[in-house]
């Protein structure tokens, strides 16, 4: 007797796949795993820019496939019903619709579209991937139900971003440099976001991941900046003057009084003078809330505070990692930014963690090197 012929199911579960049965494509759990009790995991899918591909590849015929591409975003000219990846297409129209507001304080710039972006993520499947990590990563905080779900999606989307964005460095030139720069902040912002809201309750692995991701973040923009000219002169970077140390600006304005305090605090130290000068540039590329006759406050852009871990020195964060005071006390300072941003679903409740975390960690002896910290907790100062 010839066998059953049915439609095969080509984003099925992988339990459904691994059985060779016909999955219903339900998540996050199909029916039949629900059914039977079993572990139900889909494949994460990846995009890719379906005209570069083809345009890039040998002609084949059309039974064959490619191992590295997933089929169910790949349409060859044998499939006239291409199917449509719904948890993508959800992901980019929250992406442009729902945050508005955030592309505007991210790049700190009112006149700043969101088409610039797209057209770039469009050309750049790794840029493209990390804005629909990016914005599964947001949909995990405002949707707690289907937490999981989303979070599982953003880690292996930004997981297949990083590959491709590997694969890219090689043969940098003017026309990478864009896309190159947004993905690094949005990566950088993901994974602080990461860090902040997705932390271990162990104040010990919490500061051990904030440097992991600090270096990773440092590698990425390290890259990045070979094309710093080139990005300058482009229609973003005249946009980001305002934010001009994003871009690997040397200029320098004078400090806020708090930190202004807490360099002649470690100068008093007498740490020494390689130390000193370390966390006097630490303290530099601290974000300023308030103007530094601290008669207004400023609003800080989304920008303003996740370069300043890019632009440490090197040295800084191996401070940080041996739990210098010192060290920890500027990361506190920095901790401040966080938290007056706090509105921004990116950091929420992280700043307010850090300053608490750090000050009970380095106990009564270093209270008055906290002092302004955490009068602002006290304050409830935004």
């Amino acid at each position: 007797m010839p066998r059953k012929v049915h439609t095969k199911s080509r984003n099925g579960c992988v339990e459904c796949k691994r059985r060779h049965i016909k999955c219903d494509e339900t998540q996050p759990k199909c029916i039949k795993c629900t059914s039977s009790q079993r572990r139900c995991v889909f494949k994460p899918t990846i995009f890719v820019n379906r005209r570069q591909t083809l345009s890039n590849t040998p002609s084949a015929p059309s039974n064959a496939s490619s191992p590295d591409l997933e089929p169910s975003l790949i349409a060859t000219q044998a499939d006239p019903s291409p199917s449509v990846n719904m948890l993508h297409m959800e992901l980019f129209q929250f992406l442009c619709i729902e945050n508005a507001s955030f592309w505007r304080d991210y790049i700190g710039d009112n006149d700043f579209s969101i088409s610039i972006v797209i057209e770039h993520a469009l050309k750049s499947p790794y840029l493209m991937n990390e804005l629909l990590a990016f914005a599964a990563l947001h949909l995990c905080l405002v949707r707690p139900a289907q937490q999981k779900f989303y979070h599982f999606h953003a880690t292996q989307l930004q997981t297949h971003a990083i590959s491709q964005f590997n694969s890219e460095v090689i043969g940098l030139s003017a026309e990478k440099c864009v896309p190159m720069f947004l993905f690094s902040s949005f990566l950088g912002t993901h994974m602080l976001c990461q860090t902040l809201r997705f932390r271990e309750s162990d104040p010990g692995t919490f500061l051990d991941s904030f440097v992991q991701y600090a270096q990773l973040h440092r590698g990425v923009r390290k890259v990045v900046g070979q094309t710093w000219d080139h990005l300058k002169q482009s229609p973003l970077g005249m946009s980001m003057k305002a934010h001009a140390h994003t871009l690997g600006s040397d200029a320098t304005s004078p400090l806020y009084p708090a930190y202004a305090k807490l360099l002649e605090a470690i100068k008093k130290a007498k740490l020494g003078h390689a130390i000193t000068g370390i966390y006097q540039r630490t303290i530099e590329c601290l974000p300023a809330s308030m103007s530094v006759d601290n008669r207004s406050v400023h609003h800080l852009s989304l920008s303003d505070i996740v370069a300043w871990p890019v632009l440490v020195p090197e040295e800084y964060l191996d401070f940080l990692m041996n739990r210098r005071p010192e060290a920890l006390i500027i990361l506190a300072h920095y901790a401040v930014s966080l938290y007056r941003r706090r509105d921004l679903w990116i950091f929420g409740d992280g700043g307010k963690f850090l300053i608490d975390t750090i000050t009970k960690s380095l106990g009564p002896d270093w209270e008055c090197w906290l002092l302004f910290p955490n009068t602002v907790l006290a304050e409830e100062v935004i």
